[in-house]
């Protein structure tokens, strides 16, 4: 399975493409897995973020208490700057911080990190309308705040949510309609142009906040999606480390040790070649030759795994054995003519001949 991946991965062939709009994997299978992960690594982001919008909050509010006495802001006069100046105060104590205390602690249940997509889209749909209430009332040009308000809210929220795509864009189009239908026209009392103008101005701003979060969760899919693939190649090369080395060798190796060359006291060698194989094979097509072989080959592996013996090599129909190595056992010559017999009487049940030399001797690998 690891060699096709890589195969597949050489070849171009992508089961991970991403889609050009909704950012989501075409591998079913694969888009489940990353929106798991996704989900989950962003419920310890949100709970820092509303932390922090907690202590925003109330410091904000504390320094425009203190601070509104004795500015001049010069773009308004006195009494609408008092007025604005208290409705946010109000707003940042009453609503916003508390509202990030709750959600902080909100996130900590179990089923907040499996509905994690609705419930942050959700908090935001609401904020469309809660932002608003304080300035419910006031005169058009306080009243008008509250829409750069509702650009802060879009511009931060769709840009820092991790909402996926999809449903950013729809929280976002909800939130544009309500203001125009309900919020503007209906609470804060703005004239028809006036909510045409800022109907624009926060389709605007929605466009920017969900756009920058489309780039960062096609950052977000780009970085899983290498990660998927380095891992598939990295087991892909272990594969084939193993199919080519002995398990020990390969381990050693993968663990960095630079040079590997062990001497063995007692060791026994088996080959084992195909009688009359040559001549055979000028009487058959390569595709059943190769197919024969592959069937012995298979068998060999097979019955040396069994055994507890390393198959060193293969050349043609000539199969090497060995018994000791990698790792030391005191019944290598009784293991390897156990292997020797069994293969004998295998291949004579098949109508097959072979030709096999065992041999015993202190040996050590070039």
């Amino acid at each position: 399975m690891e060699l096709a991946e890589l195969a597949r991965s050489v070849s171009g062939a992508r089961a991970d493409a991403m889609h050009p709009v909704t950012l989501a994997f075409s591998d079913p299978e694969l888009e489940r897995v990353f929106r798991l992960e996704h989900d989950r690594g962003s419920v310890g982001y949100l709970r820092t973020l509303w932390g922090l919008g907690v202590i925003v909050s109330l410091v904000g509010a504390g320094l425009l208490a203190l601070l509104a006495p004795v500015v001049d802001p010069g773009w308004a006069d006195r009494s609408t700057w008092a007025e604005f100046a208290s409705r946010a105060v109000f707003e940042l104590v009453v609503l916003t911080a508390p509202a990030c205390a709750t959600m902080t602690v909100v996130s900590r249940a179990a089923w907040f990190e499996r509905n994690v997509q609705p419930a942050v889209a959700a908090v935001m749909a609401c904020g469309y309308v809660a932002i608003v209430i304080p300035w419910v009332g006031t005169a058009p040009a306080v009243a008008a705040y509250a829409v750069a308000v509702l650009q802060l809210h879009n511009l931060g929220t769709l840009t820092m949510a991790r909402l996926r795509f999809p449903v950013a864009l729809a929280v976002s189009t909800a939130g544009l309609a309500s203001f125009a239908l309900f919020t503007g026209p209906v609470l804060l009392g703005l004239s028809a142009p006036v909510v045409v103008q800022q109907t624009f101005l926060l389709a605007f701003s929605s466009a920017i906040g969900v756009y920058a979060g489309a780039r960062i969760e096609s950052s977000a899919r780009s970085s899983f999606r290498d990660a998927r693939r380095i891992a598939a190649l990295h087991h892909a090369a272990e594969a084939l480390l193993h199919n080519v080395l002995p398990a020990p060798i390969a381990d050693r190796l993968q663990a960095g040790e630079p040079v590997i060359a062990d001497a063995f006291d007692e060791v026994t060698v088996l080959f084992a070649d195909l009688v009359g194989f040559t001549e055979y094979a000028s009487h058959v097509g390569p595709a059943e030759v190769v197919a024969r072989l592959d069937h012995l080959s298979a068998y060999v592996d097979e019955l040396a795994e069994r055994a507890g013996v390393e198959k060193i090599k293969t050349i043609g129909d000539a199969y090497m054995l060995a018994a000791g190595v990698p790792e030391r056992r005191g019944d290598h010559v009784a293991a390897l003519a156990a292997v020797a017999l069994e293969l004998r009487d295998a291949m004579a049940g098949a109508g097959v001949r072979l030709r096999i030399g065992m041999h015993q001797d202190p040996w050590s690998p070039a």
